[in-house]
């Protein structure tokens, strides 16, 4: 999401780049730190059946079973190898997330491809559901 906006999203779109913002400024300020950014698509994880609404007492309640998301166990398999390896950037994520993400860094591709895909599309990616 820091690095690929998505609809219906773009508060925590921006938390994102933010973060990237300020690891990319620190790995120029401190250079005796290595800082390895690392950018996961959508993650098979019991976030959404925890997640909070608007109503304190209630819970978002779903469930990313059977929805197109990555492992925990590859996820935490590719972040331990880009801290191995010393990484600057590195983002994974099923298809179409890798492609997406990667697009990004063409913003006329960037902006082509979000046209051709819509928001609807965008947005059952985000979900997992494409």
């Amino acid at each position: 999401a820091g690095l690929c906006p998505v609809p219906f999203s773009a508060t925590y779109c921006a938390a994102k780049s933010a973060i990237n913002a300020y690891l990319n400024a620190l790995r120029l300020e401190q250079s005796s730190i290595d800082v390895s950014i690392f950018c996961p698509g959508p993650i098979a994880t019991d976030f959404l059946q925890d997640a909070f609404t608007a109503n304190p007492e209630q819970t978002y309640g779903k469930s990313t079973k059977g929805q197109k998301r990555m492992t925990v166990e590859r996820c935490g398999t590719l972040f331990a190898t880009t801290i191995a390896n010393k990484l600057d950037l590195s983002w994974c994520g099923l298809f179409p997330v890798n492609f997406l993400a990667h697009a990004t860094r063409y913003p006329g591709l960037a902006k082509i491809i979000s046209k051709l895909m819509g928001k609807s599309t965008m947005n059952k990616i985000r979900e997992g559901k494409l």
